[in-house]
């Protein structure tokens, strides 16, 4: 551990911010039944869901985002963002009844992955929910369905029929980890947000440009090498 006390420093002090408890979903049975395999430990309580693979850098964390919004409706919260509309089968699409607030929509219903032509709206679900403890009820009751798996998405739609929830467009740049691109780039989007490997991560950034612009015009005049395979006759 020799020069790294400042690096234990931060490990140390991120295991006090929470309390970790760890509840193991048995079998693969879909996202639905995870949340609902959690129920004990968060009981009558509000409680978010976040999707591992999706990462929002804001000044102010997306989750606190979300948290305020429910603070001052008191139900369910969908993190929200517009996508262009080819990306509208890749998401669960909102169906709002209107806006009440400041990037706040009163959410009628949630469409997943339609084709673009049945898209509600430009607003995708992504990254996190503020949901209410009456999720678990729907839960317990939906049927799994595609894949054999429960959905969470299918408990939120009969929420919906019997409570109000809300989507919020929150401010801040999405990266989409589950994408090889999207996580390349959040790694080097965050890298050069760090001031201890800025300047290092630029100098190696205009590097690899600069060799890949040098490369470029020998590629594009290079003809492909012959065939050197010798054939081989049918008998």
């Amino acid at each position: 551990m020799s020069g790294k006390h400042e690096l234990l420093r931060q490990i140390k002090h991120l295991s006090d911010l929470v309390e970790l408890v760890y509840v193991r979903q048995g079998q693969p049975l879909g996202n639905g039944h995870a949340v609902l395999c959690a129920r004990d430990v968060i009981g009558p309580e509000p409680f978010a869901v976040l999707w591992g693979d999706d990462i929002v850098v804001a000044e102010t964390p997306c989750l606190q985002q979300l948290v305020d919004v429910y603070a001052c409706y008191g139900r369910s919260v969908l993190a929200a963002m517009p996508v262009p509309e080819q990306d509208y089968p890749k998401y669960g699409m909102i169906k709002t009844s209107g806006q009440v607030g400041e990037r706040v929509y009163r959410v009628e219903d949630v469409i997943e992955k339609p084709a673009i032509a049945e898209s509600p709206s430009n607003l995708a679900q992504v990254k996190a929910y503020i949901l209410t403890p009456d999720i678990f009820y729907f839960l317990e009751r939906t049927r799994a369905s595609q894949g054999g798996e429960i959905w969470l998405a299918d408990a939120l739609r009969e929420l919906l029929k019997h409570e109000v929830a809300y989507a919020y467009e929150f401010d801040g740049q999405r990266y989409d980890a589950g994408s090889v691109l999207e996580y390349l780039k959040a790694n080097v989007d965050l890298a050069l947000q760090r001031p201890e490997y800025r300047e290092q991560m630029m100098a190696h950034l205009r590097a690899v440009v600069a060799q890949a612009d040098s490369a470029e015009p020998s590629m594009a005049g290079r003809r492909p090498a012959a065939d050197s395979r010798v054939p081989v006759a049918a008998h």
